[in-house]
């Protein structure tokens, strides 16, 4: 008889495609922001303001949903987050005011943080050991998913029928994506009598049955070692970088004046590239030791960011420096959040993931508002993207001085 296909695949395939909707305000909303602020004449500071309340929001949101999650199911905080990423899209159509596009982002916080990597990776490790590397890259190349079709879209839209079509549009199209999963998602194997990786059930009336309970440190352990806040840093730092760049994405291609559409086909370029680098880096993960992959994928987000740096004086580069900070933005993307389970996945995962979530969105809502700043001020994005490659070369080093995680084992359940 032909063995079934592990519910665990399609589980993953649910949280990509939710992954991918909910991802749309991280690569679409700073594409409609850029119209926006030429239509109202806003600054780039401004601007940077939706965005930076985003992650300041998110700082907050991922501490509780980190402990509904321990406590209850990961399925009861997706559904919320669902909800709210409709809405904040159809909320889009009526923002003419910088504290309208704030309560945008606002409400997009709760979205992205309970229907994005939070949720998903406590999902997966539920799931998934042995392929837990590559799982992890297939469900978050979702985000670049989205930043390949929305993007695109929303330009395209913009340029025939106008900016208010484009976001009825937008909202149609995330909605399916963002529905659909919510009938695939399951939260752990038991619920359809599997268990991780697909193995066969352990006999529910046998001792280890009964009595073997996940383990792992608790928040507090956890804090009083000198690797948590190393890795807080590294997280932090890339984070950092990650998302303060692709939110002043489009405004850089504004000064560099490029039209719309090829911005969207740049935007398109960097979301496939960060595609490759978030499956190939999830995958060498469970081939190699977590903290080389880590390492590597440093080195190349360093690189990334050197030649972004060099493309705002020499825009012949920019091409070339969208893929390479693609696939190392990409791989740093998907390498913390396995280096976070491969120290702290048990029973108090859900909350360390959400503290580790909100310190990392506290430093993107930094960085956001400060390139905007400095930008603003320096009318150049040179001495922001110099910091964000300080940032990243540091958070290398740090990565390499990193000790081995402990060997986490069951313990008897009370």
């Amino acid at each position: 008889m032909k063995e079934r296909l592990f519910y665990g695949w399609w589980v993953l395939f649910g949280l990509f495609l939710m992954y991918a909707g909910s991802s749309i305000g991280v690569s679409t909303f700073p594409l409609l922001n850029a119209e926006l602020r030429e239509i109202h004449g806003w600054t780039h500071e401004q601007v940077s303001l939706g965005p930076t309340f985003l992650y300041m929001a998110i700082s907050i949101v991922a501490i509780f949903s980190g402990a509904l999650i321990d406590r209850y199911q990961p399925k009861i905080v997706i559904i919320i987050g669902s909800i709210c990423s409709i809405f904040s899209i159809l909320l889009y159509y009526i923002v003419d005011t910088i504290p309208l596009l704030i309560s945008v982002y606002l409400i997009f916080s709760i979205a992205i943080t309970n229907t994005g990597v939070l949720s998903g990776m406590a999902v997966i490790t539920r799931w998934f050991k042995k392929y837990r590397g590559i799982a992890a890259g297939i469900f978050t190349t979702g985000s670049s998913l989205g930043g390949i079709i929305f993007p695109k879209m929303v330009s395209i839209l913009v340029a025939k029928y106008g900016l208010d079509t484009a976001i009825l549009g937008l909202a149609a199209a995330g909605s399916l994506f963002i529905i659909v999963p919510l009938f695939i998602i399951k939260n752990n194997p038991q619920e359809v009598g599997t268990s991780i990786d697909g193995n066969k059930e352990i006999d529910s009336s046998t001792e280890s049955a009964k009595h073997i309970a996940p383990t792992g440190v608790s928040l507090k352990e956890a804090s009083q070692t000198i690797e948590f806040y190393m890795l807080l840093f590294i997280t932090g730092s890339m984070w950092l970088v990650i998302n303060t760049l692709v939110q002043h994405l489009s405004l850089l291609f504004k000064d560099l004046n490029i039209s719309i559409q090829e911005a969207g086909t740049i935007q398109m370029l960097f979301f496939t590239c960060s595609l490759t680098g978030k499956f190939t880096f999830g995958w060498l993960s469970d081939k190699f030791s977590k903290k080389s992959i880590m390492l590597l994928a440093g080195v190349n987000m360093s690189l990334g960011c050197l030649l972004m740096l060099m493309a705002i004086s020499q825009p012949n580069l920019l091409y070339g420096a969208v893929l390479v900070y693609g696939i190392g933005f990409s791989g740093t993307f998907t390498m913390v959040q396995l280096l976070v389970a491969e120290y702290y996945t048990g029973k108090h995962y859900g909350k360390i993931l959400g503290v580790v979530i909100t310190i990392d969105n506290l430093a993107g809502a930094l960085g956001i508002y400060l390139l905007g700043n400095l930008r603003t001020s320096s009318g150049s994005y040179t001495s922001g993207f110099t910091l964000m490659l300080i940032l990243c070369i540091l958070a290398t080093i740090c990565t390499i001085l990193l000790k081995k995680p402990k060997i986490q084992v069951a313990q008897p359940a009370v």
